[in-house]
């Protein structure tokens, strides 16, 4: 069994469950998520709650855990909104923004990479824990229908940096503490980014802008050859 590729699947497809309405509209069309998961008959509502299963007992950390069952619109609260850009600009509303306002397109961009982590632990745990067969164990723990947790973080509340939902089956836990502060530098970062880029090209387009006409134009060649003839 080729692990990496497993895992690059997973992962592809555990991202693909964010769009639209989320987990429960497109898991069954999941192959490589069912086959590893172990799904055969069951209804994508007992799939899903299967998938928050695993979730919880792999992330420790509160945030990491929200925000990623926020993305697969698995979170109580929440599974109403059918855009994962609304889903995620609600959440930071209710729980990050007293860290730092930020422009709705900068607080999608910056859940949406911090998720992209999360997916990553989280497709090389499943594969981990189907190897060590103790996925199974983590599935039957999972109700037959579909009950939404309630978000766990709550802002400046130092049970985020301790609570555990741990199931006795868990082989590895995801040990990481994500919190508001490291969302806010991320947003930082990245709106950082954004005015290094913005700034490149406003001064090269100064550069061009005072550079003779034909070098601004591509011809420097050209120009280079008048000056010998000359």
């Amino acid at each position: 069994m080729d692990i990496g590729t497993i895992e690059d699947k997973l992962k592809i497809e555990i991202r693909n469950l964010r769009a639209g309405r989320g987990c429960i509209d497109k898991i069954n069309g999941m192959t490589e998520l069912k086959n590893v998961m172990g799904f055969t008959y069951e209804s994508d509502e007992h799939r899903s709650s299967c998938l928050i299963s695993v979730i919880t007992a792999f992330f420790k950390d509160a945030l990491q855990a929200d925000m990623l069952l926020l993305s697969l619109n698995l979170l109580k609260g929440y599974e109403y909104i059918d855009s994962v850009d609304e889903r995620r600009l609600k959440y930071y509303k209710d729980y990050l923004s007293h860290k730092k306002k930020l422009s709705e397109k900068n607080i999608s961009n910056t859940l949406s990479k911090r998720e992209n982590n999360i997916i990553k632990q989280l497709a090389h745990l499943i594969v981990e824990a189907k190897e060590k067969n103790k996925l199974k164990e983590i599935i039957e723990t999972a109700p037959k229908g579909l009950k939404l947790p309630e978000p766990r973080y709550q802002a400046n509340s130092p049970k985020n940096e301790t609570e555990t939902i741990p199931p006795n089956t868990t082989p590895t836990q995801v040990e990481e503490i994500v919190t508001a502060d490291d969302i806010a530098n991320d947003a930082v970062s990245e709106i950082s980014k954004e005015d290094k880029g913005l700034m490149g090209i406003l001064n090269k387009h100064k550069y061009l802008k005072d550079l003779p006409s034909g070098i601004a134009k591509g011809n420097s060649k050209n120009i280079s050859k008048d000056k010998k003839h000359k």
